[in-house]
């Protein structure tokens, strides 16, 4: 079981993304700092589910973390897709259960104003 960080790039001004790659059923995913200067967050998720529910959860401090609200509901997806953060967490990460053979990528952009 690995823990896979989260890689964080810059990829324009006034923009931060979050990359966790080829994340497995035996994998955990690390908090990221994305800070809370970009409120517009997006998130993807793309890859082999096997079955598996990814959620995106975020955090005021790092340690407490709360399932994070998209335009339909809570953020859990079963297949490839996207939606937006409502929340504005300075950290976030994703949690995941019952995949097999599961190999998952997940990408959090964020823009400020």
């Amino acid at each position: 079981m690995a823990a896979i960080q989260g890689k964080t790039t810059f990829p324009e001004p006034r923009s931060s993304q979050i990359v966790w790659t080829t994340v497995t059923e035996a994998d955990t995913f690390t908090a990221s700092q994305i800070g809370l200067r970009y409120p517009d967050k997006v998130v993807t998720v793309e890859g082999t589910f096997g079955g598996a529910t990814v959620l995106v959860v975020g955090s005021n401090d790092g340690t407490n973390f709360h399932t994070c609200h998209g335009q339909t509901g809570l953020l859990s997806l079963t297949a490839a897709g996207g939606d937006v953060i409502i929340e504005n967490y300075p950290y976030l990460k994703c949690t995941h259960s019952g995949g097999t053979s599961e190999s998952i990528t997940v990408t959090i952009t964020g823009a400020s104003y």
